[in-house]
């Protein structure tokens, strides 16, 4: 079976890597729903569920794995259907029992976000050259094996349904090895035999064949496209015959079934080449003793690109076999390709120079790679899927699959797609979750909000406390680069770090109190809560204020005035001073609550409206018990606003009372304060109280 990825299908095919319409969702930290956060799980506590593209993966681990019902072995493709990503899967079974051989395969389409079937198609015939998508339509290259090139058929499947498309399959008189490819209507496909078929996508009727290889026995490299405007080529890299190990060509033919040239490719071509900036990198190789090539062509003349080919040959004695099996990935002004010496190699894409060599990888690399992230990920016949960075070479991460990697992975968005000839497929995250080293390369990239995301996770699922520390505020800071101190507030909130989420609320307030009033007041509401809980008072007030202010609503400062100098077992009396700084009357009565250090706390309320600019003094009477204590006074008034009812205010009275003598006899615990509250303010405002008993412990809910 042939490993083939075509790479260099179009003009700029590396570009193909990236996101398709419909890609799945990345990783959500926060609930869609009520905003909180968890890192973990699948259901959030208001009961959101999310899908299993948005639950962060554990470190080394897939998104999904799914199997099929046989080998993976060629060309897998992504596609949307209604809006959904899905992976179209390609597989063969064979069976042996004595001299009786069966053989079958088909095509499955697998959800990119969950691996759930989409839908699948057994073909009853060994799928040997994998999958192509063009529009609305698979195109799916089957063979039986057998002398004199076997037999070859392609057949068009609905993308939507699975269903065949054509009224009969299309027999291409040789075994189709390689994927076809969709150029507009046409569909182009090489067989066996050495021909090049170009059919009707529509019909699967055949328009014409053109013999590129005459008397060739092996031709399992796909064919690419390269189209200019309305113009168009199609180029085969040849195998050849096997007593000629020099007899494998580039041949490029117009789309009306012209020869427009024909090179030399310096061995068996065994991958479809890759198409890149006008440029065509083509893998080769010969047998005994084992050597390859890398060479580069312009693809309108043919004629060579670099100075000489880049050339690997195999050593007496090794049982390694030095080729090129697998098409190049050209990307970012570097060509990397996998050799069966366990090596990868990147070229420099301008010369052919070599930039690096990738460690031992353990076995043979038939599979092309792909690109995303900053990494190289390809496919070993160690069963494993490798990831390299792009740059150095460096292996990052590996993942077995348990089985020979024989296709190319295929990445979209944050996911890489694998699978391998135990008929195993899985979705992995670009990083496998070494979330550190995925934040700092986004934080290189100037996506700082995505590297707050992964720099949280990597905190998360650190059991070391002190780095774990370190990549909370790590988050924190990209999140408030990003413009989002809210998400480090929530966070922050979630792990029971009342404060620090208070913080980031008012500083998220402060974010867009010009711009979004409305989002702003929810952010100051949620710190003023906090606050309020934390005993946070001053900053509570300011958030209560700026809310106000936000939402033009009344706002009640508190003020102490005319605060006496106590001695310890006397009274003394202060004044206790509401202000409506708002902008509007307060739409109901008034409450207070006067606490702290007072043994039995007491409540008043004032069935009065206070307007704005207007002011109350109430006096209060009160006795120290000890030298140092503080009295506590909280204000509730209703803003007459839907979504932010109650606003709350407070102030904390320190009390110093100089020592006095404490009297011979003492009798019952009178706390650490006396109070009286007067019946009515000193405007004559009626005050109504009473003794509650203890201080009350609020915790409001957060919205």
């Amino acid at each position: 079976m042939s490993g083939n990825q075509a790479n260099g299908m179009h003009e700029n095919a590396e570009l193909q890597s990236k996101t398709p319409p419909g890609a799945p969702s990345s990783m959500a930290l926060f609930c869609p729903n009520c905003s909180a956060y968890f890192p973990a799980g699948e259901i959030c506590r208001c009961g959101f569920r999310r899908t299993p593209a948005q639950i962060p993966a554990r470190p080394d681990a897939a998104l999904w794995q799914a199997d099929v019902p046989g080998a993976v072995a060629t060309q897998m493709a992504l596609a949307r259907i209604g809006g959904q990503l899905v992976l179209l899967v390609p597989w063969y079974y064979e069976q042996r029992r004595g001299e009786t051989r069966k053989t079958t395969g088909g095509v499955v389409a697998l959800s990119a976000s969950s691996g759930q079937p989409v839908w699948e198609r057994d073909l009853g015939m060994q799928v040997e050259g994998g999958i192509a998508v063009g529009d609305d339509l698979v195109l799916v290259g089957m063979g039986r094996p057998g002398f004199d090139g076997g037999e070859g058929y392609l057949t068009a499947l609905d993308l939507a349904t699975g269903e065949e498309r054509w009224p009969t399959r299309a027999r291409l008189g040789a075994a189709a090895r390689s994927a076809p490819v969709v150029d507009n209507i046409r569909v182009y496909a090489i067989t066996s035999n050495g021909f090049l078929h170009c059919l009707d996508s529509l019909t699967g009727k055949e328009v014409w064949k053109h013999e590129v290889s005459p008397g060739a026995r092996e031709m399992p490299a796909s064919p690419v496209v390269h189209r200019v405007g309305a113009t168009a080529s199609i180029i085969v890299g040849t195998y050849g015959r096997r007593a000629d190990p020099d007899g494998g060509k580039v041949v490029s033919v117009d789309q009306q079934n012209r020869l427009n040239w024909s090179e030399g490719a310096g061995g068996f071509v065994r991958a479809a080449p890759a198409l890149s900036g006008g440029k065509l990198y083509v893998g080769a190789y010969r047998g005994n003793p084992s050597a390859c090539s890398l060479s580069a062509f312009e693809v309108r003349s043919g004629s060579p690109s670099w100075r000489e080919p880049f050339v690997l040959r195999g050593h007496t004695g090794d049982s390694r076999t030095t080729s090129f099996v697998a098409s190049p990935l050209v990307h970012n002004g570097a060509v990397y390709v996998g050799c069966m010496d366990h090596h990868l190699y990147a070229l420099d894409a301008s010369t052919g120079q070599l930039k690096w060599k990738s460690p031992d990888m353990g076995h043979g690399i038939a599979s092309a790679p792909v690109w995303t992230e900053g990494m190289v990920v390809v496919g070993a016949n160690d069963g494993k899927v490798h990831a390299l960075d792009a740059v150095s070479g460096e292996v990052i991460w590996d993942y077995p699959l348990g089985g020979h990697v024989f296709t190319g992975p295929l990445a979209a968005n944050d996911l890489v797609f694998a699978a391998s000839d135990n008929g195993v497929v899985v979705a992995l995250p670009w990083h496998l979750g070494q979330y550190a080293r995925a934040a700092e390369r986004l934080m290189g990239l100037g996506d700082f909000a995505a590297a707050g995301d992964c720099y949280a996770l990597a905190a998360h699922f650190c059991p070391d406390p002190a780095p774990k520390e370190n990549y909370y505020q790590r988050a924190v800071g990209s999140w408030v680069r990003a413009g989002e101190p809210d998400k480090a507030a929530r966070m922050w909130l979630a792990l029971d770090q009342q404060d620090r989420a208070a913080d980031l609320f008012h500083q998220a307030g402060r974010q867009w109190q010009l711009h979004e009033p409305q989002r702003a007041a929810r952010h100051f509401q949620a710190a003023a809560e906090l606050c309020f809980r934390c005993r946070d008072f001053e900053t509570l007030n300011e958030c209560t204020r700026l809310m106000a202010a936000c939402l033009e609503l009344p706002y009640i400062r508190l003020q102490a005035f005319n605060v006496p100098g106590f001695i310890q077992w006397e009274t003394g009396e202060l004044t206790l001073r509401l202000t409506n700084e708002g902008v509007a009357p307060t739409a109901g009565s008034i409450k207070l609550l006067l606490g702290g250090a007072l043994k039995s706390a007491v409540s008043a309320e004032i069935p009065a409206l206070l307007a704005p600019n207007q002011t109350w003094n109430i006096p209060l009477v009160v006795t120290p018990t000890r030298p140092d204590s503080a009295l506590e006074v909280e204000v509730e008034f209703e803003s007459g606003h839907s979504g932010h009812a109650i606003l709350r205010g407070a102030l904390s009275i320190p009390i110093q009372a100089a020592e006095k003598p404490r009297p011979p006899l003492e009798i019952g615990d009178v706390g650490f304060l006396q109070l009286s509250l007067g019946s009515t303010t000193k405007e004559g405002v009626s005050i109504v109280t009473r003794d509650v008993g203890m201080i009350r412990q609020d915790k409001p809910s957060m919205e």
